[in-house]
């Protein structure tokens, strides 16, 4: 069994990426990590998640030693955190999208096997 994590899970895109691969319980162990624990406004309650409180991280993108140490015996890191509205800023745009795409890239080099 894999065990897989999803960053930005709260989020539309990565929310549905976790329902589906929580179908196959025999080949995933699911971990989620987002900003927050709360869906993003843009999922409806349909599509909500409930992930187990030992299986998700609440961390933003910024500690990157942090999301090493989250990422220790992940099988696959599917990272879809990122800041989706430009009308929030540039500060948000480069934290969220720039520098945290970096630290979470560097910190898989150092812990994750594979990440998409």
């Amino acid at each position: 069994m894999k065990k897989v994590l999803i960053t930005g899970v709260y989020g539309l895109v990565a929310g549905a990426i976790y329902k589906h691969l929580q179908t196959m319980p025999d080949k995933y162990e699911l971990f989620g990590m987002g900003r927050r624990r709360v869906q993003s406004d843009r999922v409806s309650d349909e599509e909500a998640i409930d992930i187990p409180e030992d299986h998700f991280f609440l961390s933003d993108m910024s500690e990157r030693d942090l999301l090493a140490e989250a990422f220790q015996g992940i099988d696959i890191l599917v990272h879809m955190a990122a800041a989706p509205h430009a009308d929030h800023g540039w500060e948000a745009v480069l934290n969220s999208n720039l520098s945290g795409g970096y630290n979470v890239l560097e910190a898989c080099r150092l812990a994750v096997k594979r990440a998409v």
